[in-house]
């Protein structure tokens, strides 16, 4: 797992990334217009509902630069207003997205939240999540929808543009780079971890499961049976790994382990000495016999250290990606405005706030 100071640069990045896409998203709603859009032949309102539901998405980012809501709100409507342009612009020369479009993009966010969470879900549990958080499957839809035809249009208009555009970083800018923000490549203590595990089922099988991994700990300690061999014979999930391995943790780790696993067993794989094998753990999940294969103390990194133990990508490869994807950004938001004011010159825009 990569460490927390890490992922905190990239996050800089995903917070003006997510802002700027934000402020692009597709919303309707009726009610009191913010500004009134007279493009190709129809008429097209902002509403201080839809206003208001685009500036919540972004208030805390807003805050975190020092943005007052009334300016916030205007970049807010300026990006509403850009998209709505957009959209009837794409819709005007031909781009659509069709239903099997649309069903491939939502399946692809499917996977996209099984790689996040490291386990395969159920259509129905993607869907209930969806709900959860949206709303309705077929809002999400419609977001996904615009969204598509949006990059779609930008593609065909600027595309070609915003590729000549990307520059790639000097040696100098990475070394500078690292040079400031130094401090913050830090790994922080790490444990790689195996495991024998029996989860959770009734309360019957849960006490003779529990009973059968302690007498295991024993005959592991005493070494009459190998942690391999325990883990094929008693383990119901091992990864695909012949010795259990589960990978890296992270003692800054609270978001995943710690919260979906619980505190024991978050303690448990710290403080259990390499090559020995803990006492039986009471996860969120069920039963546990934990393993420590290396244990690695908190490393502030060099430029050409990995990022993580369990990554191969270096510091320097890092800053050269973070750099690129910065350039890569600014390329964009600079053939959005450019797009942006073209077709600002085609409209007529009356704002109302």
């Amino acid at each position: 797992m990569q460490n927390f100071k890490v992922k905190r640069l990239s996050l800089i990045m995903i917070c003006l990334i997510v802002a700027s896409q934000s402020m692009f998203a597709a919303m309707s709603s009726f009610g009191k217009p913010a500004a009134i859009i007279k493009f190709n032949g129809q008429t097209m309102a902002v509403t201080t509902e839809e206003l208001d539901t685009q500036y919540a998405q972004v208030k805390d980012i807003a805050e975190q630069q020092g943005l007052t809501e009334a300016a916030a709100k205007q970049q807010v409507l300026e990006g509403i207003i850009d998209n709505k342009l957009f959209a009837a612009a794409a819709k005007r020369d031909g781009i659509v997205a069709d239903d099997d479009t649309v069903n491939k993009l939502f399946a692809n966010q499917k996977t996209v939240v099984e790689k996040s969470a490291g386990k395969s879900i159920t259509e129905k549990q993607f869907e209930d999540m969806i709900i959860q958080s949206v709303g309705s499957v077929d809002e999400y839809k419609e977001y996904l929808s615009s969204q598509y035809v949006l990059q779609q249009y930008i593609t065909k208009m600027k595309g070609q543009e915003i590729q000549n555009a990307v520059v790639q970083p000097t040696d100098i800018e990475v070394t500078n780079f690292f040079r400031q923000e130094k401090t913050k490549f830090i790994n922080p203590e790490t444990v790689n971890v195996a495991q024998i595990f029996i989860p959770f089922k009734d309360n019957d099988t849960n006490t003779k499961s529990e009973a059968t991994l302690n007498d295991l700990v024993k005959q592991l300690r005493a070494g009459s049976i190998s942690w391999n061999d325990a883990v094929a014979k008693y383990s119901t999930n091992s990864n695909g790994k012949v010795d259990g391995d589960i990978g890296w943790i992270t003692l800054d780790d609270t978001q995943n382990v710690k919260t979906m696993m619980g505190l024991d067993f978050f303690n448990t794989a710290f403080e259990t000495e390499v090559g020995q094998v803990s006492d039986v753990v009471k996860s969120t999940a069920g039963y546990h016999i934990l393993k420590v294969k290396k244990h690695i103390d908190a490393k502030l990194l060099s430029i050409d250290d990995p990022i993580s133990p369990a990554d191969t990508m270096t510091v320097r490869q890092y800053i050269i990606n973070t750099l690129a994807q910065q350039n890569a950004q600014a390329a964009y938001n600079s053939a959005i405005k450019d797009l942006s004011n073209t077709l600002r010159d085609q409209a007529t825009i009356t704002k109302l706030i």
